[in-house]
């Protein structure tokens, strides 16, 4: 074989190559939007992502407490004291230190905006959640909105749970990177995990289960 047709071949190959590289590359990235949001101690992939402001959507997770297998028998651990941070209630202007938000029960912590689609789509999910689990307190964050906005979600999903609107010292408190962000929490106000992006109604009631089997 000459070395024309040697040189012909190599460069056929390595068009091929790259060419391949490049699907792999677009099917691997595809869109913005990632399945796979975790809770603690929750090894299942949740169908929720968690997005930014820009409209960017992120799926990863994150917690200041180690996040554990098990299934939802199983205690979670216990990781750093809830800071003592205190805002405005969206709704009333009350005055809200998180720690009292605890009261004695496991306390959900949920980080949402009223820009956030994921936020309104699973809406409904939330206040079922709470309505079917008065065994756990339930606490919002409004971050990165304007309160207007805030209080027109409220009315929109007949939400009535309290909700902190933040002025910025929440959101860097706990290292927002997306909405909406979950934290979860001790009944003795220790903190147990997080989770960027949407866990899901089965997903919170999971977690719900553990936190209070560690109580």
């Amino acid at each position: 074989m000459s070395q024309k047709t040697m040189a012909i071949i190599g460069g056929a190959i390595a068009v091929i190559l790259v060419g391949g590289l490049l699907v792999f590359g677009l099917a691997q990235s595809g869109d913005k939007v990632s399945d796979n949001a975790s809770v603690p101690g929750d090894d299942t992939a949740q169908t929720g992502a968690a997005e930014t402001k820009d409209g960017e959507r992120v799926g990863s997770a994150e917690g200041p407490a180690e996040q554990p297998s098990g299934d939802s028998s199983e205690p979670l651990p216990k990781g750093p004291d809830l800071p003592a941070l205190t805002g405005s209630d969206l709704q009333t202007g009350e005055r809200i230190n998180i720690q009292d938000a605890v009261g004695g029960k496991p306390l959900v912590i949920q980080m949402w905006a009223s820009w956030c689609e994921i936020c309104d789509e699973t809406a409904g999910e939330v206040k079922q959640f709470i309505e079917d689990r008065p065994d756990i307190n339930y606490l919002g964050i409004d971050v990165q909105d304007d309160a207007g906005s805030g209080r027109g979600f409220y009315d929109e999903h007949d939400w009535t749970h309290p909700s902190i609107f933040d002025d910025g010292t929440f959101a860097q408190a706990f290292g927002l990177r997306g909405t909406p962000t979950y934290i979860f929490v001790h009944s003795d106000g220790k903190i147990a995990g997080q989770s960027i992006g949407d866990p899901g109604y089965e997903g919170l009631n999971r977690i719900a289960d553990r936190l209070l089997a560690s109580s």
